[in-house]
């Protein structure tokens, strides 16, 4: 009886495309047909892979390096995904010299230590806060002026869409394709809050 055994599938990297694919098999079915590096089709074959490769690795790092203020967190994973070595906590030792590596006393340790070096405030002896609102029309604070156009350029400047919701649930990628339609409102909220 015949068995049929299934090629393993590699993970491809994320910047390879299927043009890139069909050159790898290019290259693959031409070794499997001559099985000699040195033929000139195979040789032929490893070149144009070679080259298409380099050319779509470069200018996928090129739109990394040009995207990086709006897509920090791709760019970040893929510069921590080409390091060799992972930076990984512990062992530790504590204070008598004895080894920790279990997790849960490297974090009682870590927490043991940032805690004896902040100091806690004593809440009797804070400073008062002096009034600004005693005295001259002119020691007192100011409106401020600012346009529907200053809150949506906040809104483009402030929102990184590659960032999390916050407590409103609202998504951050939402709320920069929204800005036009929004800044009225907030602007309209603002002014009446003053």
């Amino acid at each position: 009886m015949k068995t049929i055994t299934q090629k393993s599938k590699l993970k491809k990297p994320i910047w390879m495309t299927h043009k890139a694919v069909n050159f790898v098999g290019k290259k693959q079915k031409a070794f499997r047909k001559y099985r000699d590096i040195s033929h000139p089709a195979v040789k032929s074959a490893n070149r144009a892979a070679k080259k298409e490769l380099r050319r779509l690795l470069k200018n996928f790092e090129r739109k990394l390096a040009q995207n990086i203020k709006s897509d920090r967190k791709s760019f970040f994973a893929y510069t921590r995904g080409k390091t060799k070595s992972k930076v990984l906590t512990g062992p530790l030792s504590d204070s008598g010299g004895n080894i920790i590596d279990s997790p849960d006393e490297m974090v009682d340790e870590f927490n043991s230590y940032f805690a004896s070096v902040f100091t806690s405030e004593n809440l009797h002896q804070l400073p008062t806060a002096v009034n600004m609102f005693c005295g001259s029309a002119d020691d007192r604070c100011q409106d401020v002026i600012f346009s529907e156009a200053d809150v949506a350029e906040a809104l483009s400047r402030r929102l990184c869409e590659d960032k999390a919701a916050g407590l409103d649930d609202l998504s951050l990628r939402l709320l920069l394709r929204i800005k036009d339609q929004i800044s009225y409102p907030l602007f309209v909220v603002s002014k009446k809050s003053g």
